[in-house]
């Protein structure tokens, strides 16, 4: 079962990257294309798994062949070679998706430190996840939980609003939670999480 679950992750996974790159693409006529393309080969994992996994090495074990061995190793082994390859590239796809959103911070954010709703420290640490957690870490270490969550709520403000803005520098909607809130009112929240700082 826990074997199975990663394979079933990975498929869930390749599905998501296909609608992914459908949501990214400039072109609407090849939106089909990948999410049915990443539907598609998440079918041909599974169908792989089936047969390979299920089917095919299972017949070509000995038939006397030890069930620990089959349980501790080969299918272990049957689950790496499987599943191995559409892991990585879905890291492969992770690394350059995190990328992109450090780079959509940074480009959607600098006239925010310019125009005083962002200081220059925050602007450096918000594209880090790691630098924003050590933030937030510091002001609950310094004033408590009050804190900690302010610093956390400021940073997602923060970073919605370089997504609200991304989005419509792209001609797009807004998501459903960023048309509620405009532009002003993501940069009032982010005021009112300093004040809570001080």
């Amino acid at each position: 079962m826990i074997l199975g679950g990663f394979g079933h992750a990975l498929y869930t996974g390749t599905t998501g990257a296909g609608i992914g790159f459908a949501r990214e693409t400039g072109h609407r006529w090849l939106i089909p294309f990948f999410v049915i393309g990443g539907y598609l080969l998440a079918i041909l994992q599974h169908a792989s798994w089936n047969f390979l996994g299920a089917t095919l090495v299972p017949a070509l074990l000995p038939e006397d062949l030890n069930p620990a061995i089959l349980l501790l190793v080969v299918m272990p082994l049957t689950t790496i070679v499987l599943t191995a390859p559409g892991v990585l590239a879905l890291l492969f796809i992770s690394f350059f998706a995190w990328r992109r959103e450090k780079d959509v911070i940074r480009d959607f954010l600098l006239d925010e430190v310019q125009d005083g709703t962002l200081t220059r420290d925050e602007y450096e640490r918000l594209p880090s996840w790691r630098k924003r957690f050590r933030a937030e870490i510091a002001e609950y270490r310094r004033h408590g939980l009050r804190a900690f969550f302010a610093e956390r709520d400021l940073h997602q403000a923060a970073t919605e609003l370089a997504f609200r803005k991304w989005h419509l520098s792209r001609g797009e909607k807004p998501k459903r939670g960023q048309r509620r809130q405009p532009e002003d009112e993501y940069r009032q929240r982010i005021a009112v999480y300093r004040t809570l700082l001080r």
